[in-house]
């Protein structure tokens, strides 16, 4: 009898392991793509820097607040998972600091190529979170309805004014 009661408490504790398991890959994939999102606000924000109030700059600000605001989204998402946001950039944000930096130096033109760079980066990675069925149906539905067409306007939009730089 008590062979079949832990046999019983063995298979429950199996059963229930890889919707933890998955839940937890759930809440990194977010936080990865959460990461992307806070390293684009804050490369934003050095890029309106350098580009203050010529012409783009309005446009760029738009592409921040896009920025923030799935900022803002994903936090929601992973903490309705039960996880904890990310709060650091880590080295992302540290390579994107770096570029955007240097591209200051340089001028508006490679301001923007970094910052179209960076948005086809976060592209990818919201592409590939899809493919690795990590999400949700809900957040399968934000990446895909929302994120997604958001990286390609800036990366149309970026192109656009690197043609009039």
């Amino acid at each position: 009898m008590k062979t079949k009661i832990l046999l019983a408490m063995a298979a429950l504790a199996l059963s229930v392991t890889p919707s933890f398991a998955a839940d937890d890959t759930g809440v990194e994939a977010l936080n990865t793509l959460l990461v992307g999102e806070m390293s684009a606000v804050d490369t934003y924000n050095q890029a309106l820097e350098k580009v203050g109030q010529e012409d783009g700059a309005d446009l760029l600000k738009m592409h921040l607040s896009d920025h923030e605001k799935a900022v803002k989204n994903l936090k929601t998402a992973i903490s309705s998972r039960g996880g904890v946001p990310a709060t650091s950039t880590g080295a992302w944000g540290t390579w994107a600091e770096t570029v955007v930096g240097s591209a200051k130096i340089l001028g508006d033109e490679a301001a923007l190529k970094a910052l179209k760079e960076g948005e086809e980066h976060g592209f990818d990675e919201y592409n590939e979170a899809l493919k690795e069925n990590h999400l949700n149906t809900a957040e399968k539905e934000m990446v895909k309805n929302d994120l997604i067409p958001a990286q390609q306007r800036h990366i149309k939009n970026l192109d656009m004014l690197m043609m009039k730089k």
